[in-house]
């Protein structure tokens, strides 16, 4: 994948990526290192409500459906009891055929299988990043 077409693309975004597991941590870093984008990590539902709580201004969160102390869709709820303006995407590596469509039911903005792929990644970090800045947040 070139990924020089992606340099600072997303400059002055916060993501935060939630996931236990430290190599899924450590892609989304080195995948991610050249957008410019700054990277938040949580390695469970209750600390990503934490971190939401201290940084109102996080643009994506990256949500592992299967961690320990909240999982997914717990933390999706918390996250829209707390009105956050993020987009909520959920990644899963207990992925079906009819999972897009059942997250995106259930109040997910998106949905990425595991293992992730950087094309599928990066089309989804362009849909929900590109254009924060020129129309209203939901």
């Amino acid at each position: 994948m070139q990924l020089n077409k992606y340099k600072n693309l997303f400059k002055g975004k916060t993501i935060l990526v939630a996931d236990d597991v430290d190599d899924v941590l450590f892609y989304y870093r080195a995948l991610l290192q050249v957008t410019g984008v700054n990277i938040v990590e949580a390695r469970s539902g209750n600390e990503v409500l934490s971190i939401c709580r201290k940084n109102p201004d996080i643009d994506l969160i990256m949500l592992d459906i299967q961690m320990p102390n909240g999982d997914g869709m717990y933390t999706l709820n918390k996250l829209k009891e707390m009105k956050s303006n993020a987009s909520v995407i959920a990644q899963t590596a207990h992925a079906l055929p009819t999972d897009r469509s059942k997250y995106m039911r259930l109040g997910f903005d998106d949905y990425i299988c595991k293992p992730l792929r950087s094309e599928t990644l990066f089309q989804i970090l362009e849909d929900h990043l590109n254009g924060l800045d020129e129309e209203p947040r939901k």
